[in-house]
């Protein structure tokens, strides 16, 4: 297995976001919208400054994933914070030439013990469109648990989708340290 850590976005990596983006755009565009050809470096800048800013207001929590030389791998992060009910959603991708080695699996991990760890969030939910099997397999080694399917739930950029919502909440997880760098 890949070694690797996770740590906020900066600016400075808005070319390896850029670039990860295209390089997979066939594997997590499928699932996740704002991967697609109009995903620019400007557009990976802008976001990045945006998740710093959400990350000071404690409204989201996005992380790049990287391996031991830097190199983006993918991301993961906590939003869709809802303050009230002390939940948020959690969500990981995988750039096209780092799949199939347990990055998704491990860095969803890290952050979960991150989330519990620094956060007030109880539960975090992850909502996965129908037929993305790699994300539920990612899931179920989490531990993560099925709580059914919810019915057009996701907007696929062309049509609504059913997804299957899991499941980790506080009560579920160990708490050892997160590895950030």
């Amino acid at each position: 297995m890949t070694e690797i850590h996770i740590r906020p976005y900066a600016p400075r990596h808005a070319r390896q976001l850029f670039e990860a983006a295209q390089e997979s755009i066939d594997t997590v565009g499928k699932w996740m919208w704002w991967c697609n050809s109009a995903f620019d470096y400007n557009a990976a800048h802008s976001w990045i400054c945006q998740q710093i800013i959400n990350a000071e207001n404690n409204t989201a929590y996005e992380f790049g994933i990287f391996d031991l030389q830097d190199n983006l791998l993918g991301g993961c992060g906590i939003n869709a914070i809802d303050e009230i009910n002390a939940r948020g959603n959690l969500g990981y991708w995988v750039r096209k030439s780092a799949v199939g080695r347990g990055i998704a699996t491990k860095a969803a991990g890290y952050l979960i013990d991150w989330t519990f760890s620094n956060t007030h969030l109880n539960r975090l939910e992850l909502v996965i469109m129908s037929g993305n099997r790699a994300s539920v397999r990612v899931a179920e080694k989490l531990g993560a648990i099925l709580e059914g399917l919810q019915r057009q739930r996701l907007y696929s950029g062309v049509e609504y989708i059913d997804a299957s919502m899991y499941s980790v909440i506080r009560a579920d997880r160990r708490h050892a340290p997160a590895c950030l760098a």
